[in-house]
């Protein structure tokens, strides 16, 4: 698996995705998905894209989630899913060799504004496989690893504060280790999104998130490293990622807000 996404000459980000790369048994849950996607949504499902390692064939069995955006003709209240829930619920129980299964729902009138900000915008652009309707990546404008590849820092106190309370009041395993799986992720992506503008590319792994991370802030490695094994292999235990939480989650937004502050400083 490659680490980071790979470029063309003039340094913008290219989508090695394909259809034809999700294999078994990975494309037998993404037919299901289709089809109930398609029977529940009907007229207001434009589109349905597979990012990830599922979509670019390096997938692992007991490793590898599902990562899907669903591209809908209708506001997000709108939008009944009930039957996703459930339906999600009955996928991890019939395939225990999927850990996860994220499916994002979002408005097409989130991709007519060409300045918007707009994670899923990058993602279906760079790294996911349309695997029905319009394949509106078409229409997206390229991304070169800087400003607009963006997002995590600009966040991530906010999702910590989300995590931390969600992890306060946990009510199973699964739960916990779901959290704890989400922050975790968005940890390391942001340590990344600190020394991207140095590095001027793209990580497609959280591995080359933490060593890249690692480089610049050798003092800080064990921590992100700590982020990593918790990304990869959650504990059942939600005090042990609390603890985590409180001791490097002040650090890192500290981190952040002063990316932030000498980013906005320099358009100023």
């Amino acid at each position: 698996m490659e680490d980071f996404l790979a470029m063309d000459e003039q340094g913008f980000l290219l989508n090695t995705s394909s259809e034809q790369k999700i294999v078994s048994p990975w494309d037998v849950v993404v037919r299901e998905i289709k089809l109930a996607c398609l029977t529940n949504l009907g007229g207001k499902l434009r589109s349905i894209y597979v990012a990830g390692s599922v979509s670019h064939g390096t997938a692992v069995m007991g490793t590898s989630d599902i990562d899907l955006y669903v591209v809908v003709d209708t506001p997000l209240a709108e939008i009944n899913t009930t039957w996703w829930n459930i339906l999600a619920r009955e996928l991890r129980s019939r395939y225990p060799f999927i850990p996860k299964i994220d499916l994002l729902f979002v408005p097409y009138q989130d991709f007519l504004s060409p300045h918007r900000l707009s994670m899923a915008k990058f993602v279906i652009k760079t790294q996911a496989a349309c695997v029905f309707g319009e394949d509106i990546a078409q229409f997206i404008t390229p991304y070169q690893p800087g400003e607009r590849t963006l997002f995590q820092v600009y966040l991530i106190k906010k999702h910590i504060a989300k995590a931390k309370t969600a992890l306060e009041h946990s009510s199973s395993v699964e739960h916990t280790q779901g959290w704890c799986t989400w922050i975790m992720k968005r940890i390391l992506r942001v340590g990344f999104e600190l020394v991207l503008e140095r590095e001027r590319k793209y990580p497609f792994t959280l591995s080359a998130c933490y060593l890249t991370f690692a480089r610049y802030y050798p003092a800080q490695a064990h921590e992100m490293k700590h982020a990593l094994e918790y990304a990869t292999n959650p504990p059942t235990d939600p005090v042990p990622v609390l603890s985590f939480l409180n001791k490097f989650g002040p650090w890192i937004v500290e981190q952040s807000n002063a990316f932030v502050k000498r980013k906005t400083a320099r358009v100023s």
